[in-house]
Order: C-alpha cells, then sequence, then structure tokens
C-alpha cells in the first residue's frame, strides 16, 4: 500500500518518503502505514506475488478520498476503459504477444467523476480486452469504451450487470 501512496503523491524520492514522512508519523492516519526500514522494499520486490498489487490498490482507492466533478455527477458514475501494451523482457515466457514478442497488457479502468484510476487488470499481451471490462463491471456505472469492445456478447454482459455502456460500433455492424 505504500509503494501506491509514493506513486500517487508524487514524492520525489521513494528513500526520502520513507526516512522523513513515514518513520516520524508525517502521513494520513487513515493509511494505517506503519514504519519500515527502506532496505525492506527492496527484499519484498523478490518475495511477494505482483498480485498483491491489486489488492492494495483498491484498499488505497476506497480510503482516500478525491474530489468529484460536480458537473459530469450530473451523468451518474462514467469510467472509461482501454487497454495497452508494454514490452517486455523474452524471458517472461507467459507474457505472450505475437510469435516473437513478448508484452503484458495494462486493462485500465479510469473513473472521469474523480479523475482516478479505479481498477485495472495486467495480462498477457494478447489477452482479450472485452473478457477483461467483463472482470471489472459495477453495477450503476457507464463504461466508455472503443469499438474494440464492441460485441453484442459485451453489451448484454454489462445490462445483466445493470450498468451502462456508451461503446463506438463499427461501420458494419
Amino acid at each position: 500500500m505504500f509503494l501506491v501512496y509514493y506513486f500517487v503523491s508524487e514524492t520525489k524520492s521513494l528513500k526520502l518518503l520513507i526516512n522523513t514522512l513515514l518513520n516520524k508519523g508525517l502521513l494520513p492516519n487513515e493509511l494505517n502505514l506503519r514504519q519500515v526500514p527502506y532496505s525492506t522494499f527492496s527484499d519484498a520486490f523478490e518475495r511477494f506475488s505482483p498480485n498483491l498489487f491489486q489488492d492494495v490498490f483498491q484498499h488505497i482507492i476506497k480510503k482516500i478520498h478525491f474530489k468529484e466533478i460536480p458537473e459530469l455527477m450530473v451523468f451518474g458514475t462514467l469510467y472509461c476503459v482501454d487497454g495497452s501494451l508494454f514490452p517486455v523482457i523474452n524471458s517472461m515466457s507467459w507474457a505472450n504477444y505475437t510469435s516473437t514478442h513478448k508484452a503484458v497488457k495494462l486493462h485500465l479502468c479510469y473513473e472521469l467523476n474523480r479523475m482516478i484510476p479505479i481498477d485495472f487488470l495486467v495480462t498477457a499481451g494478447n489477452y482479450n480486452e472485452r473478457k477483461s471490462l467483463l472482470k471489472m463491471l459495477v453495477e450503476g456505472v457507464t463504461y466508455i469504451a472503443d469499438r474494440g469492445y464492441g460485441a453484442f456478447y459485451v453489451y448484454h454482459a454489462i445490462i445483466q450487470a445493470k450498468a451502462h455502456f456508451i461503446i463506438w460500433i463499427k461501420t458494419n455492424i
């Protein structure tokens, strides 16, 4: 959770954040962050699964209040979804993209009302964006997506989840 706070807070140095703000109790109390030595972070990158990051991220999003944009609240809760590819080293055997390239895909769900990322999935580069959207559905939300998400089964799943959508359609629909 501390690393997410580090990236969101835009602090210039992780070491500075740990040695001053964290260890001197200057961070918001609602985060419940404990003192930790700087050396622990490098060790943690080798010991813990990256899948834990998503749970930590969700916890922080629920704990910290982000100011809403009143003009957008008229439309209800708006989430933009999209996927982005990031090349990785070839030894990451699970990160399939093409027969000769490896990549991971970040599937991001971004809330327009508060201008913050609200959910994400990290998958192999060739993972289907539509399936990622279906894993992130929340009741009452309006999803905005490009035409790559357009499919009748996706529309049906969104409606079944009691959510809404604005998705570009292909010209030959």
